[in-house]
């Protein structure tokens, strides 16, 4: 029997965005462990207060996220947000490669912009506002002038347009993505991390949004491209200045 986690109610307004939140806090808490089963939608929906199709999308963009793996018919397992399914991780996959930043952004380059685009056709409601609630809490995290927590949530803007794309396997690949890219960037300086790069990455990052939020497909692919390369340049630029 799974240990029992509290859960408070929460308020109707972007319900989903606040279970994840709470459910993903409950996680990192130790409450719940990996290997731990969730309780059931139903339960969670009751704990929490809320419908539960509202309980149901914030799993899944959890296990977007990488911190739930939904089992049909065997219910909802918190993952160790380093493995991947059969018992691989990231690191075990990558042990013994070569893993050049260069490499990493060539990837991002070849699947964010498409995400954008099928995100921009495809996603709903609830996923629009969960890529809105990244940008918030950056831009909450740039106005108190804490500007290395703003790059540090910079995965999950990323990771929840890969969701809204509405194919799993690319929001796997993401993941993927942003874990190897974590792993490689250990032994580099950091990259521009001034608050002025905070604000145009913010910038960028609305620009993104506002295309997939008003169904541009094409345009959201443009904005998601020209970001990659616009932070490609600020990074490697401040990577030269430190020598």
């Amino acid at each position: 029997m799974t240990r029992s986690a509290v859960l408070s109610p929460i308020a109707k307004t972007r319900a989903y965005e606040q279970a994840a939140e709470q459910i993903a806090a409950r996680i990192q808490e130790g409450a719940w462990k990996p290997g731990d089963r969730l309780p059931s939608e139903r339960d969670l929906a009751a704990q929490l207060g809320i419908s539960r199709g509202s309980a149901r999308e914030a799993l899944r963009i959890l296990e977007a996220m990488g911190w739930l793996e939904i089992r049909p018919g065997d219910g909802t397992i918190v993952r160790d947000r380093r493995a991947k399914r059969d018992g691989l991780t990231v690191y075990g996959l990558l042990a013994g490669l070569s893993v050049e930043v260069g490499d990493l952004w060539e990837v991002r380059k070849l699947i964010e912009p498409a995400a954008a685009y099928l995100a921009a056709e495809r996603c709903n409601a609830a996923e629009l506002e969960t890529i809105k609630s990244v940008l918030d809490r950056m831009a909450d995290l740039v106005v108190r002038g804490e500007q290395a927590d703003v790059f540090r949530s910079n995965p999950d803007f990323h990771l929840a347009i890969a969701s809204a794309s509405g194919n799993v396997m690319l929001a796997h690949i993401q993941r993927m993505v942003v874990e190897a890219e974590l792993q490689a960037m250990q032994s580099l300086p950091h990259g521009d991390q001034t608050l002025g790069h905070a604000n145009k990455t913010l910038d960028e990052h609305w620009r993104i949004f506002e295309e997939i939020r008003a169904g541009r497909p094409r345009e959201a692919e443009r904005a998601a491209f020209d970001h990659l390369v616009n932070s490609w340049m600020a990074n490697w630029r401040a990577s030269a200045a430190n020598g």
